[in-house]
């Protein structure tokens, strides 16, 4: 319950944050907001935002996993890095929103994903609201493999799951990939036809859909 009350209260610091900075677009003032939320991630962090800007998603996640504190740490800059992406998409510096989009959804899955429902109930707001950002882009490949997870637990959307899997499949057939993909489509097809329709994944399209994502792995 301590945990869900700090994740809970350095959400709402970063909505007081959020409007602070918002009135700091609107004036264009990006020398400002550039320093609040480096001081800001510094506190949440260690790190200043160029340290973190230079930084894989995935090692920046490691990162905060091996930490006690790791979920409220990671809800904390995970909101500062969106921030910090609209701010660059304000001032028309589309890659860097992309990346610090990434890496907050990188950041924060595995807080939704693990967190009690509360913290679901409040955090997958979030997760939407990053997903959305994101479909501006062309492309899914870059996400994090655990918005499978996401969309699958959470949503149950498994055609969703399912698009996001093939992209990163395209870009990086592993065999983690493909465990996670042979894990899904296991699943899928344990299913009934009502619960995959309920996903918008029927069942002929979830067996197409297991033969297809196996030939990306046989090249």
């Amino acid at each position: 319950m301590h945990r869900d009350d700090f994740i809970m209260r350095m959400f709402q610091s970063a909505v007081a944050m959020a409007a602070k900075i918002a009135g700091l677009r609107t004036e264009r003032n990006k020398a400002e907001i550039d320093a609040m939320l480096n001081e800001a991630m510094k506190g949440v962090s260690g790190m200043s935002r160029k340290t973190i800007g230079l930084l894989p998603p995935a090692e920046l996640e490691s990162m905060f996993s091996s930490r006690e504190d790791q979920a409220e740490r990671a809800t904390g800059l995970a909101l500062l890095l969106i921030e910090e992406g609209d701010s660059h998409e304000v001032f028309d510096e589309s890659e860097a929103a992309y990346e610090d989009y990434i890496r907050a959804l990188t950041l924060v899955l595995p807080v939704v994903l693990n967190g009690s429902s509360a913290v679901r109930e409040q955090l997958h707001y979030t997760v939407d609201g990053l997903i959305e950002r994101l479909k501006n882009y062309p492309s899914t490949s870059g996400w994090p493999l655990r918005t499978v997870d996401y969309f699958e637990t959470i949503h149950q959307r498994y055609d969703l799951a399912e698009n996001v899997l093939f992209a990163i499949a395209e870009l990086a057939p592993t065999p983690e990939i493909f465990s996670r993909g042979e894990t899904f489509y296991t699943s899928r097809l344990a299913e009934s036809a009502e619960a995959l329709n309920k996903g918008q994944l029927p069942k002929d399209e979830a067996i197409d859909g297991w033969k297809d994502f196996q030939a990306l792995f046989k090249n």
